[in-house]
C-alpha cells in the first residue's frame, strides 16, 4: 500500500507513518491508514470521489459513505453551515462500563461546557508536561490529558486496559 500511495503522489507523514498527505495546486487530502482501513479528509467531495476512483484502480475497495464515526468520536456535519460537531459521549459511555461504573452518579465538572481550548492553555515545555501528568494516578489523568490536549497535541496517547 505505501508503495502505491507514494506513487500516486502521496507524502507519509513524520510524525505518525499511519498517515499519507497529498499536496498539489491548492488540493490537500489527508488518508489516515489504521489496519485495511482508510479514511479521507479534503475540502472538496469531488476530489475525495476522484481519489477514491483511483485507489479502486489499485486495492479492493468498500465505500462506507461520509465518515460519521471515528476511533470512538462521533462527527456529524452540517456542510450547508460549515459546521462540524465532535462527541465521545458513546466513547465515555463504553469506559465506564468497561470499569465497572456505568452505574455512577455523574457531578458537574470544574469545565464549563462549550470552552474553547487553546494551544497557549497547554503546557509548553516538556517539564510542565512531566510536572502536570506525572503526580496523577492513572485513572485521573485521562479525563485532564483529553481537556488539556485534545485540539493542541496529537502525540499524547492513553490506554485503558478492558
Amino acid at each position: 500500500m505505501k508503495s502505491v500511495l507514494k506513487a500516486i503522489g502521496y507524502t507519509q507523514s513524520y510524525l505518525d507513518a499511519s498517515i499519507y498527505i497529498y499536496f498539489k495546486d491548492n488540493i490537500r487530502i489527508i488518508l489516515p491508514v489504521f489496519v485495511d482501513n482508510m479514511t479521507l479528509a479534503s475540502k472538496s467531495e469531488a476530489v475525495i470521489d476522484k481519489t477514491i476512483k483511483e485507489l479502486s484502480y489499485h486495492f479492493k475497495l468498500h465505500n462506507l459513505g461520509p465518515t460519521t464515526q471515528l476511533l470512538g468520536i462521533k462527527i456529524d456535519r452540517d456542510r450547508k453551515k460549515h459546521f462540524i460537531t465532535i462527541s465521545q459521549h458513546q466513547y465515555c459511555l463504553d469506559i465506564l462500563e468497561c470499569s465497572g461504573m456505568a452505574d455512577c452518579k455523574p457531578i458537574s465538572t470544574p469545565m464549563q461546557p462549550n470552552t474553547c481550548l487553546t494551544h497557549s492553555q497547554s503546557p509548553q515545555t516538556p517539564e510542565e508536561v512531566v510536572h502536570e501528568i506525572c503526580p496523577l494516578p492513572c485513572c485521573s489523568w485521562c479525563p485532564d490529558i483529553l481537556s488539556h490536549y485534545n485540539s493542541t497535541r496529537y502525540s499524547i496517547y492513553c490506554w485503558l486496559p478492558c
